[in-house]
This record gives C-alpha cells, sequence and structure tokens, in this order.
C-alpha cells in the first residue's frame, strides 16, 4: 500500500521486486499521473488493484493492461481524473473479474468498442458520462452494469449493449435517460 506519497509515475520496474503481492493499492495521490507500461508484468498472484484520490492521472496508457494477471479479481480506479476507460482488451485473467470499479472519475464518453472485459459487475457511476455510443461493450461480458449518477448521461444509442454477453442488470438511476 502506497498511500499520501508524493509520487508522479509509476515505472514499469517499479513491483518487480514484490513479484508475489497480492494486493496493490495506491491512494492519496496527488501527484501520480503515470502508470507505465510493464508496472503489472509478472505479477501472477495479484488479486486487487486499488487506485484511489489520484486527480492528476488522466488516462491510463493502453498497454499498461497488455498483462496476464491470472489471479486479478477486483480492479478500482476511484477518485481520479480519468477521462477514457482504460484500455482492457488486452487483459488475460483465469476467470471473470468480480468487479472493475471506475466510480467517481472524469469520463465523458462511452465510444463504440470502448469497454472490452470479463467481469461481474462494471460500476461507472458518479463520471460525466454524458453518452453511450453503439456497441460501447462490444465482445463483453458482463453481469451488472451500474451508470448511477451520471447526471448528464442524455443519450443511450438503441444498440450501446450490441455485443455485450450475460447482461442480467442495468441501474441508470440519477441520469437523464427516462424510460
Amino acid at each position: 500500500t502506497i498511500t499520501d506519497a508524493g509520487i508522479s509515475v509509476l515505472q514499469a520496474d517499479s513491483l518487480q521486486p514484490y513479484r508475489e503481492l497480492r494486493e496493490f493499492t495506491v491512494m492519496n495521490v496527488q501527484h501520480l499521473h503515470l502508470l507505465e507500461p510493464g508496472i503489472f508484468l509478472n505479477m501472477m498472484y495479484l488479486q486487487t488493484i486499488y487506485i484511489y484520490n489520484a486527480p492528476a492521472l488522466v488516462q491510463v496508457l493502453p498497454s499498461v493492461f497488455n498483462v496476464s494477471l491470472p489471479q486479478l479479481k477486483i480492479l478500482r480506479i476511484i477518485n481520479t481524473g480519468l477521462k477514457f476507460v482504460p484500455n482492457f482488451s488486452q487483459l488475460t485473467t483465469a476467470a471473470a473479474l468480480i468487479m472493475v470499479d471506475l466510480e467517481n472519475n472524469q469520463i465523458q464518453k462511452l465510444t463504440t468498442d470502448c469497454v472490452q472485459i470479463r467481469a461481474e459487475s462494471l460500476v461507472l457511476n458518479y463520471n460525466a458520462i454524458t453518452e453511450v455510443e453503439k456497441g460501447a461493450f462490444n465482445q463483453s461480458q458482463i453481469a451488472t452494469v451500474s451508470l448511477k449518477g451520471n447526471q448528464h448521461l442524455s443519450k443511450l444509442h438503441e444498440s450501446a449493449f450490441e455485443g455485450l454477453k450475460s447482461l442480467r442488470s442495468l441501474d441508470l438511476s440519477e441520469t437523464s435517460i427516462s424510460v
């Protein structure tokens, strides 16, 4: 766990001495703006990634999650400056994740193919999402999707969930979508 640190970059080799780590938590890191690709390389036992209160983290480079994390169950990036959903399309896990939580960031739009993940639950609550485009969840397998609290979400393409498998529950409460 890294808390209240002045770090601005998590370098690619930062976690290599801790390859048997099961939980990676970074909290209250006001200046963190970059996770270098390779940061999670060879982390075969990692079960939880939790990044909380990192307002300078505006994006996660696409190659950061181009990695095999067979034991990963929970991925939470909360209360950051993220403007886009990280690219999870190359993330390999042994089983579907229990939770991907991207709550309280600055994500503005879910574009076509932007969410590609296998998870029980995807939480995108309290972002700045205004639109969900056609096929935004294409090639995903997600049981529960929550978009709660995106007050300006008013455009939900009729085929927004096209290509999404296993959807059982969708929360659009506290949005501008009316049924």
